[in-house]
């Protein structure tokens, strides 16, 4: 089994990491552990018997202090690798009718929305951390991992205040604390799936967006696997997009940003 690799997925029901299970589900050296928070309940039933989680794709809810208990019941040293890719976030629209900036759901009074944070921080960090407990007395076990990003975050438009803070803050635990291993961030543009249709219904009828240049979740998925090929260790954050010859820099300050996310989300 020392020839085989682990994945972990954390989102794996959502557009992009059930696109990434289908490219991970494609190899035959890769076990893949799946979890999201809207499956069938992860209980560790799977292992009462052998005390260890199964050699075989595996998919289930891990509840929100369950982090350490999930790591030690991985058998790691049936491994050459783990590889741990953070699908999960909340990305909300940070902005009323009238184009006010809005931060709701904020009960620590940190200025991020508290679902945003922990989603896009918390969690990463505790399920690294778990991980990592357990990994470190593997000498010769690589680590990977990768969360993803927007492309908008590095203009900090207001309208999405929550996301990029959590971001940065994710990203500075990323170089700070993970040194040693290979980290990435994968910043994306739109991803054209049925949650986005969802949250931006009117997007393309209100709007001068196009969606032949939005991104595909398999475009995704395949980009994630290229970057993470690379095994030299350290921080590194790429860009993925389509460039759409009609938009600019000069499209993410938020005079031209938010009223564009106004008429959005209100028209």
């Amino acid at each position: 089994m020392k020839n085989k690799h682990l994945v972990i997925i954390a989102g794996i029901t959502g557009a992009i990491g059930n696109a990434l299970l289908s490219e991970y589900g494609k190899k035959s050296n890769v076990v893949v552990y799946g979890i999201s928070r809207s499956a069938i309940s992860m209980n560790m039933h799977v292992c009462e018997n052998s005390k260890k989680l199964p050699i075989s794709i595996l998919v289930g809810s891990l509840e929100d202090n369950n982090f350490c208990r999930f790591a030690k019941n991985i058998n790691f040293n049936q491994f050459k690798s783990v590889t741990y890719i953070h699908c999960l976030g909340f990305y909300p629209f940070e902005v009323d009718k009238e184009g006010v900036h809005r931060i709701e759901n904020d009960l620590d009074g940190d200025g991020i929305n508290d679902k945003t944070f922990f989603l896009g921080h918390e969690y990463y960090v505790n399920f690294v951390g778990s991980l990592l407990s357990e990994i470190q007395q593997y000498k010769n076990l690589h680590f990977k991992t990768l969360i993803f990003g927007s492309v908008a975050d590095v203009h900090k438009p207001i309208v999405h205040e929550s996301w990029w803070r959590t971001i940065e803050k994710t990203k500075n635990f990323m170089r700070n604390k993970l040194g040693q291993y290979v980290t990435r961030v994968l910043n994306i543009s739109s991803v054209i799936c049925s949650h986005e249709i969802i949250t931006r219904p009117f997007v393309f009828s209100s709007t001068d967006a196009n969606p032949q240049y939005w991104l595909s979740p398999a475009e995704v998925a395949r980009k994630s696997l290229q970057i993470l090929r690379c095994n030299e260790s350290g921080f590194s954050e790429v860009d993925f997009f389509h460039p759409n010859p009609k938009v600019n820099e000069s499209y993410y300050r938020n005079e031209n940003f938010t009223p564009r996310k106004v008429i959005e989300l209100y028209s």
